[in-house]
């Protein structure tokens, strides 16, 4: 395997790293080589982010932020020929637009009406502060500030909506819930109240109605393909739908490459038009299955549909 250029990110380099955080690397290599730059760097504990120069060079042209994140946070540990450096250099500063702000918002609205329900609760912890910490990336970027770290956003955040040092921890506590949700070892009360939390904060921040929850039917059956803001967005969608509707299934290899999809997003296309498509098909089957439970097993359904809190978490 030959690699053109591998890359250092994030708050190893920035500073303020601790159990929370990931050693996140930036491999760059041609495409036969991606899957193989995946299993090494992986297998060294790396969360490994591995593009082609076309990759980054589209990212470039579209002003995506995350060049910006390498540009300022970043240790080159090779790099063949200076191409990384040079590419970097020519990337510049793009503040968001309009349209993107109001596509993070709807997500975040989305995720806000997500049922209450245990089974998905540490889920949409992990997921709301991915949302929550994009939404506020992009905010501060129409100001002209590039923060990615964490705790520098944790400041900013508590700064610019006035809140209280307390509420503004609420961000960094619903990074700790989803870093044990990725563990896979999680349980107990902490998220609940995280959540909570985090809901009142965020419907004061984005000048939101009272949000909506939806029942577990409501919520299988009542969005529409097109009603997704990103590829990313549906698929943390079905990952939610699996866990609330485990005894659903739509054949051994469909959930093979779901599943592989869920775990590593950015390793499996999940983004592209032939993951989105993928996806789509998923669901469709997805959604068609449960209706074939509901119809064999009504009192399982009524169960599946109504097992969640009736209040909202304590």
């Amino acid at each position: 395997m030959t690699i053109i250029s591998a890359v250092l990110f994030g708050s190893q380099v920035s500073g303020g790293s601790d159990q929370q955080s990931d050693k996140d690397l930036l491999v760059v290599c041609k495409p036969k080589y991606k899957i193989d730059a995946i299993e090494k760097y992986s297998d060294l504990g790396y969360s490994v982010s591995v593009y082609t120069l076309r990759q980054l060079e589209n990212m470039r042209l579209q002003g995506s932020l995350f060049l910006q994140h390498l540009k300022n946070e970043s240790r080159v540990l090779y790099d063949s020929n200076g191409v990384f450096a040079q590419f970097i250099a020519q990337c510049q500063f793009v503040s968001p637009s309009l349209e993107e702000m109001k596509r993070s918002t709807k997500s975040l609205v989305n995720a806000l009406n997500c049922p209450v329900d245990y089974r998905i609760s540490w889920w949409l912890a992990d997921y709301l502060f991915v949302l929550s910490r994009d939404y506020f990336i992009k905010h501060f970027a129409k100001k002209g500030l590039v923060i990615f770290n964490v705790i520098q956003l944790s400041q900013a955040i508590e700064k610019e909506f006035k809140l209280k040092r307390a509420e503004a921890e609420v961000f960094l506590k619903l990074r700790k819930c989803k870093s044990i949700y990725r563990s896979g070892r999680f349980e107990g009360e902490l998220v609940g109240k995280v959540l909570s939390a985090w809901y009142d904060i965020l419907t004061k921040i984005l000048a939101e109605k009272p949000v909506i929850r939806l029942t577990a039917k409501a919520y299988l059956c009542g969005r529409a393909i097109d009603n997704f803001e990103s590829s990313y967005e549906l698929l943390r969608y079905v990952e939610s739908l699996r866990i609330m509707f485990p005894d659903v299934k739509c054949g051994t290899e469909s959930e093979h490459h779901v599943m592989k999809m869920i775990r590593n997003p950015n390793h499996y296309s999940s983004t592209s038009a032939k993951g989105k498509q993928f996806l789509a098909s998923y669901l469709a089957e997805f959604r068609k299955e449960a209706n074939k439970c509901a119809n064999s097993n009504s009192q399982k359904w009524r169960y599946c549909c109504h097992a969640t809190f009736t209040a909202d978490y304590a």
